[in-house]
């Protein structure tokens, strides 16, 4: 008996939060049904986090329809409550995020039972490239909304952090770690980060090895709200300030005053390096915004979270 159960478990647990994105999450578990793979190698988890638009019909329609789908519910509100969530009711010893706004690649799954089974991974992430669902503006770089220069290989990341959007983990390493940390992460009325960093400096602190997987992509939506410059303003600010926040840095005069400093110099050259080339057919004041006040929103969020 105990080693027909043993067949029975999945290799992975894919763990999809939603909130209030019906219409998106049937595109992301439909990217899920349709994998290459067995529907016995995955199981999907769906957690929804108190959603009132359709988001239950929706993924109670693929559960119907797959059993190897889930529709879970968390009352607590936040992406990091929603996640940990996902990895409590996980049957498989790997658990997958993957955004509700976002469609895995048709191989997706396979590529990650590979990685899996070929490299010493303990946590690894993987590429997001552009899902332009509403248009691209000319000034709009795919760049921007995209993390495929991370590195070239599959290997181990020695540096920097795999995106939480295409992240994959041991699910006993989120038990010991107890998952994410609830105070920090998306919420409906604010854009705030870090969870996953946190997550991953604490993994390379305690030994743990991070890899990252060029091969492993999903394609992720490039919402409405980000096709304004002003969104990668909000966003470098809220990153910088929620990861001081998650360091637990404590306010000192010395890396406060340095902060100001390195955001004088940013500013003067940012200035002097770009907007001299404005006067180019490709450049536009919508990527001036983003090269030039982006990073100093960034130390001005970086400062935000110092003097917490």
């Amino acid at each position: 008996m105990d080693d027909k159960m043993k067949q029975e478990t999945p290799p992975v647990t894919v763990v999809i939060c939603t909130y209030n994105r019906s219409m998106l999450l049937s595109h992301c578990l439909r990217s899920l049904s349709e994998q290459s793979a067995t529907p016995e190698s995955y199981e999907v988890i769906v957690v929804d986090n108190n959603s009132t638009d359709s988001t239950q019909d929706i993924a109670m329609d693929f559960t119907r329809r797959f059993p190897n789908f889930k529709l879970i519910p968390e009352p607590e509100q936040g992406l990091s409550h929603a996640r940990n969530r996902g990895w409590k009711e996980a049957g498989a010893p790997w658990v997958a995020y993957i955004d509700d706004d976002a469609k895995a690649v048709p191989g997706y799954i396979e590529r990650l039972l590979f990685v899996i089974e070929n490299y010493p991974f303990d946590c690894f992430g993987g590429v997001y490239l552009p899902w332009y669902e509403y248009g691209k503006p000319g000034w709009f770089r795919d760049e921007y909304a995209s993390n495929l220069t991370v590195q070239d290989h599959t290997g181990v990341l020695n540096s920097g952090y795999a995106s939480g959007g295409n992240f994959v983990i041991r699910k006993t390493i989120l038990e010991e770690f107890k998952g994410f940390h609830a105070d920090l992460g998306m919420r409906p009325d604010k854009i705030a980060y870090a969870e996953e960093a946190l997550l991953q400096m604490q993994l390379r602190d305690a030994g743990y090895t991070i890899g990252f997987d060029p091969q492993l992509i999903v394609e992720h939506l490039v919402s409405r709200e980000k096709l304004s410059p002003w969104w990668f303003v909000r966003s470098a600010y809220a990153r910088s300030r929620d990861w001081e926040t998650a360091q637990d840095i404590k306010p000192r005069l010395g890396r406060l005053l340095g902060t100001i400093g390195s955001l004088l110099h940013d500013l003067l050259y940012n200035l002097i390096r770009k907007t001299p080339a404005l006067k180019r057919s490709d450049y536009f004041m919508q990527n001036w915004i983003v090269d030039v006040l982006a990073p100093i929103a960034s130390k001005m969020g970086s400062m935000s979270g110092l003097m917490r």
